[in-house]
């Protein structure tokens, strides 16, 4: 498969891209990885990106997205999708779109089965949600798995911020660690 990790995004633009058969992976602690950037910061925005292949890090402590690794306020994904496999270490946090979200998701989805080790956030959307965060418009359809001493959700593995108008297909699974 095809490979492209762009480490940082900050205050940029990415739009109409789609990346298929993605294959990133990184064993680093505290690694942040994303099929469209490691970590999303400023004014950037994505906005009908879609993405299918596999983001995966196994390093402790490592935040993993199918889009975005870890994005802060006030980044917005829009219109955007994450079809991918998205899998994290012990401590860490895995979402089918954002590992770590302070940003907005709105208007997208993600259909990608999202897993991760001991003491770890899983979520259909988002691993881990910050304050100021805000998921809304969205829905996830693929199925969670985390571990009895982590978090797994539908939605958001932990959520602090906003949610509005958002649902679920898919399955959540703690399984004993």
């Amino acid at each position: 498969g095809s490979r492209l990790e762009l480490p940082w995004l900050s205050g940029g633009v990415v739009r109409n891209l789609t990346l298929a058969g993605v294959n990133i992976v990184s064993t680093r602690k505290n690694a942040l990885v994303g099929a469209v950037a490691g970590v999303a910061t400023g004014t950037g925005h994505i906005s009908n990106v879609h993405v299918s292949g596999s983001v995966a890090c196994s390093g402790p402590g490592c935040r993993a997205g199918g889009l975005v690794g870890q994005m802060y306020a006030p980044v917005a994904i829009g219109r955007s999708s994450g079809a991918a496999w998205v899998t994290s270490g012990n401590g860490g946090a895995a979402g089918g779109l954002a590992g770590q979200s302070g940003g907005t998701i709105a208007k997208s989805y993600a259909t990608g089965f999202v897993s991760c080790g001991t003491n770890c956030a899983a979520g259909g959307l988002a691993g881990h949600t910050d304050l100021e965060s805000a998921i809304s418009n969205s829905f996830s359809a693929g199925p969670v798995r985390g571990t009895d001493d982590g978090a797994a959700g539908a939605i958001a593995g932990t959520q602090y911020g906003q949610v509005t108008r958002v649902y679920s297909t898919g399955s959540v699974q703690l399984a004993a660690d």
